[in-house]
């Protein structure tokens, strides 16, 4: 996924095509308690971004107007953080964008008998269907 773009370069084969812009009309922020409306304004917030995180895609799943993107965004200062994203389609363009962000944690020592530890650099994607 491109840091400057709402929509990644693959796994979209069967998404819908916007036909004039990838920028949402309305992006929520829950976890900080912003939004962002109106197009002018999306594309400005992402021009004025300082040092965007550097995003690698781990898995796009969805049908007709509704995808979700999972990923990891690093931005470089030891910051790290897992992004699902859920962007709604509305006569073929992005209509709405939700962000949901969550810092890794270590794992709490009591549930360890029955789980087995994930290298974070080699998470699987996971299946796409």
């Amino acid at each position: 996924m491109s840091r400057r773009s709402a929509r990644p370069s693959n796994g979209w084969s069967s998404a819908p095509k916007p036909s004039s812009s990838c920028t949402p009309t309305t992006c929520w922020m829950p976890q900080s308690g912003e939004r962002i409306r109106g197009r002018d304004n999306m594309q400005a917030y992402k021009e004025a971004y300082p040092n965007p995180p550097t995003i690698q895609l781990r898995r796009v799943v969805g049908a007709g107007d509704v995808w979700v993107v999972k990923a990891r965004s690093d931005y470089g200062d030891g910051q790290t953080y897992h992004v699902i994203d859920i962007v709604q389609y509305r006569d073929n363009k992005i209509w709405r964008e939700t962000r949901y962000y969550a810092q890794p944690f270590q794992a709490p020592e009591w549930r360890a008998q029955w789980v087995e530890p994930m290298e974070q650099a080699a998470t699987p994607a996971g299946p796409t269907a």
